[in-house]
């Protein structure tokens, strides 16, 4: 994180907060809504986020607080967290209507009619032309330009259609076109 400390999530025992000397547990006693931690991500404000099969919670260092169906997800299992260079955030839903963005007060799920043709994000990515990309679990890449969504798939030149996740390496360049090589 920011704060040069590192956070872990675990699959059944919740988070571990590492400072560089001792570690620091939070789990559903501490106000934590899921102990299985699926994604992590810290937001510019410092505050961090965790997707877990109930949903996402934020922890802004004292308090957690949970998004789940019953504020507009499509469902609680969050695989993907990534907050936007607007700093909203992203967050990337397994099983149904994969994609909700959440601006601070109004979470909104974009559907499948709307040109998301999946059902299972794994990663979030955010490239300079402001485009977000999505790695799916069997239906390639969608790109979103703030308007529509665009899909990429094997057909384009993907090696498979489940994409597990994006990583941008110190080789990796985006042309002033927004171009990824």
């Amino acid at each position: 994180s920011r704060d040069s400390t590192i956070w872990f999530g675990s699959n059944s025992d919740g988070l571990s907060h590492y400072d560089g000397k001792y570690f620091t547990n939070y789990s559903i006693q501490n106000g934590l809504k899921d102990n299985r931690i699926i994604a992590i991500t810290e937001a510019r404000d410092q505050t961090m986020w965790f997707g877990h099969r109930s949903g996402v919670s934020s922890f802004d260092g004292k308090t957690f607080k949970t998004l789940s169906v019953e504020d507009g997800l499509s469902r609680n299992n969050v695989h993907a967290v990534h907050e936007d260079k607007d700093g909203s955030m992203w967050f990337g839903v397994w099983f149904k209507d994969s994609i909700s963005h959440y601006d601070g007060e109004t979470l909104k799920t974009f559907k499948q009619d709307e040109g998301l043709n999946t059902n299972n994000v794994t990663t979030i990515y955010q490239s300079a032309d402001d485009s977000l990309w999505f790695a799916t679990y069997g239906k390639g890449v969608f790109r979103y330009d703030g308007q529509h969504f665009t899909q990429f798939t094997m057909n384009n030149g993907l090696a498979s259609d489940i994409i597990s996740s994006i990583y941008v390496t110190d080789t990796f360049v985006e042309s002033a076109d927004g171009t990824l090589w």
